[in-house]
């Protein structure tokens, strides 16, 4: 079960790119950043940065580095769920549960 049964999740992204020729078009920068807000874990921002380089007509090369963030599922922050009993110990039940974290940040 998820807790509270109904949960409203609002998610809000903005994107921006920009592509910049260099060294007389034989090299090509696209900077770029994705703005998320989230209800729960608030703001972020996963910045990128690409470059690619003409080698010749036939050879290029590349690089890139960005930030990318995982937002937590629902599941993960508000499951609440007891799993059927086991054997555990000296035969003793053992009953597991499920409980996620209202706290899990991105």
């Amino acid at each position: 079960m998820i807790s509270p049964a109904a949960n409203r999740h609002t998610l809000i992204d903005a994107f921006g790119q920009d592509d910049i020729s260099l060294a007389g078009g034989r090299a090509q920068a696209s900077i770029g950043a994705r703005l998320e807000h989230d209800i729960d874990t608030g703001a972020h921002l996963q910045p990128t940065a690409r470059l690619l380089w003409h080698l010749s007509a036939r050879q290029q090369v590349w690089a890139a580095a960005s930030r990318a963030l995982r937002t937590p599922a629902l599941i993960d922050q508000r499951i609440d769920a007891d799993l059927p009993a086991a054997g555990g110990p000296a035969g003793i039940p053992a009953l597991v549960t499920l409980i996620g974290n209202p706290r899990l940040l991105s």
